[in-house]
């Protein structure tokens, strides 16, 4: 049988080296909210011809448009993620493109509101924090003992530590969105 707790100090060391600097980007940088959470539009666009991201952003820039992300979503198809803009901007946004860069297809447009944002971040804090107490009384009462229950508790704080200092790291340093 192999002695694993033999090793505890390597482990404790391991998960610090992870968490430490994970903790300290969400307290100095926080997390890059996309626009589920900030409110904006999504807007998707197909087209007959090659089109390259940066043109489009150019043009979206001369515009004085707010983007937040260009990405393709297929062949000559793009997602372009930007603060809120209004019917009438997207028509001459459209009408600008198609000038450009020839016939655009309109695959969808969406506009999402801050205000459905924070109550998303609400529930999700509240789904957290219930998962975890059900977790934790589950478990204790399983084992007919406590410790297992915040034990389990604890390991799931843990894993949320790691994963939310990664985003804010990745957030920070690449540009990565939470959604």
């Amino acid at each position: 049988m192999i002695n694993f707790m033999k090793y505890k100090w390597l482990y404790f060391l391991i998960s610090s080296a992870i968490i430490v600097p994970g903790l300290i980007s969400l307290f100095v940088f926080g997390l890059k909210p996309s626009i589920d959470f900030t409110g904006g539009s999504r807007w998707e666009l197909g087209f007959e011809n090659d089109v390259k991201v940066e043109e489009l952003g150019k043009i979206l820039n001369e515009e004085k448009v707010e983007v937040s992300s260009i990405v393709t979503t297929g062949l000559k198809r793009y997602l372009i993620k930007m603060k809120f803009i209004e019917e009438k901007q997207r028509v001459t946004l459209k009408d600008k493109i198609e000038k450009n860069f020839g016939k655009v297809t309109e695959v969808r447009f969406e506009t999402i509101g801050p205000i459905l944002g924070r109550e998303l971040l609400v529930k999700t804090v509240t789904a957290l924090v219930l998962a975890a107490l059900l977790i934790l009384a589950y478990i204790a009462w399983q084992f007919k003992n406590w410790s297992f229950g915040i034990s389990a508790t604890l390991a799931t704080l843990h894993d949320s530590l790691v994963i939310l200092g990664s985003f804010s790291l990745l957030g920070h340093f690449f540009g990565f969105e939470i959604d």
